[in-house]
């Protein structure tokens, strides 16, 4: 029943508008909201319009640039709220555990990760770069690598597909 539920809110979420310009010109984007298990709050802010996929066992987020899942057990809700990248910032960051963002197809930048280094790779498998992290956070730039897929690896965390464009 929580999995329809779920579904039916995931669709009715996905026939609104998911990026906008605001008045003064600041752009608006939609930040996925995951509410854990574990009462922990994880961010996805992205360029592009994430399609999430609720089977077998997984929570699943795609995007354009990034593709990641979960356990569905250790997602107990999920939504998307409207944010101007000018407020976006440390208020928001500060609430969530975990953040990823990536909006500008060269950098992406974590924040409350467990890891104390992100190394980023080719799916060939060819390190590419290791960054070590500072408080938990850290950027990694893909200004110098060729259009395409990457794997993005949290030493010890978690791992995300990156895709360059």
């Amino acid at each position: 029943m929580r999995i329809r539920i779920l579904q039916v809110l995931l669709g009715l979420m996905m026939m609104a508008p998911m990026v906008a310009r605001a008045a003064d010109g600041d752009k608006v984007v939609d930040v996925l909201v995951l509410k854990m298990a574990d009462e922990t709050t994880e961010l996805f802010v992205l360029d592009d319009h994430p399609t999430i996929t609720l089977a077998d066992g997984k929570f699943t987020v795609t995007s354009a640039s990034v593709n990641t899942d979960y356990n569905l057990s250790d997602v107990t809700e999920y939504h998307f709220e409207k944010v101007d990248t000018v407020t976006l910032g440390v208020e928001k960051l500060e609430k969530a555990n975990f953040t990823l963002t990536y909006t500008d197809n060269t950098h992406v930048r974590v924040t409350g990760t467990k890891a104390r280094v992100a190394q980023l790779y080719s799916l060939d498998g060819q390190l590419l770069t290791t960054r070590p992290t500072a408080n938990g956070a850290v950027t990694v730039s893909l200004a110098e690598c060729k259009p395409g897929v990457y794997v993005l690896r949290l030493e010890n965390d978690r791992s995300f597909k990156v895709i360059r464009k």
